[in-house]
């Protein structure tokens, strides 16, 4: 039986039947599968308000779109968002939403609706629950992932 030494040199360097051979023993050289890229085509269906923030900087990244803009009010997200979102225009209004909560077209609830999109949206992935996030994703487009 042939046997290689798994802890010397590089994974890349090896031959395949070295590779096959330490992934299957000792769990080194293994290929990992790599992830398909994220669509970045904008749609009406894959909206860049509705994306993970990772998702947002890679698609900005390498393929200029999903790109929040900051507006040219202020820098600071803070600075930003004051003054009355009624008089922002609508790359305020996404940037702001997007980066503090502040200025979400999306109404607040009707007494009947079972979550409130509009708190806790600038977080929502790390403070929303999941049926929170499935309900207003659902119901407002909000909170998809």
């Amino acid at each position: 039986a042939v046997t290689f030494h798994c802890h010397v040199g590089m994974p890349s360097g090896w031959s395949q039947e070295q590779q096959d051979f330490c992934c299957k023993h000792v769990s080194i050289g293994c290929k990992m599968e790599v992830p398909p890229e994220p669509n970045c085509e904008l749609s009406a269906t894959n909206d860049p308000m509705h994306w993970l923030p990772s998702k947002r900087e890679w698609c900005c990244a390498k393929h200029q779109t999903g790109c929040l803009q900051v507006p040219s009010v202020g820098t600071a997200a803070g600075a930003a968002c004051e003054g009355d979102p009624m008089a922002w225009d609508e790359a305020q209004k996404t940037y702001c939403c997007t980066s503090t909560g502040l200025g979400c077209t999306t109404a607040p609830p009707a007494s009947s609706e079972l979550y409130d999109c509009t708190i806790g949206f600038a977080t929502w992935q790390d403070d929303w629950s999941r049926s929170h996030q499935d309900w207003c994703c659902t119901h407002h487009g909000r909170g998809c992932s």
